[in-house]
């Protein structure tokens, strides 16, 4: 089994630690989110989930209406009739 490289390669050297990630509190602090009431943030999630809903039915319409491709008309060409003869 052959043995594995480490790399090697010199890496910049920083004194200072990433910044930590924001908590779930720090982000609705934020956003105001953590200020509201509890039926000012079920009304805000309603109507998020409204909006969604509402932008999935307008992508499904634009899907149906896609696939319906409506005939030609040939409305500028008056259209010869055969005579027939008697």
């Amino acid at each position: 089994m052959p043995f594995k490289l480490a790399d090697k390669s010199k890496k910049n050297y920083t004194p200072f630690p990433p910044a930590p990630e924001k908590s779930k509190v720090d982000m609705q602090i934020e956003t105001g989110e953590y200020f509201l009431g509890k039926q000012a943030k079920q009304r805000a999630a309603e109507q998020e989930r409204a909006e969604k809903a509402k932008e999935k039915k307008e992508e499904k319409k634009r899907e149906r209406e896609k696939e319906f491709v409506p005939p030609e008309e040939d409305a500028g060409k008056p259209k010869k009739r055969k005579k027939s003869h008697e």
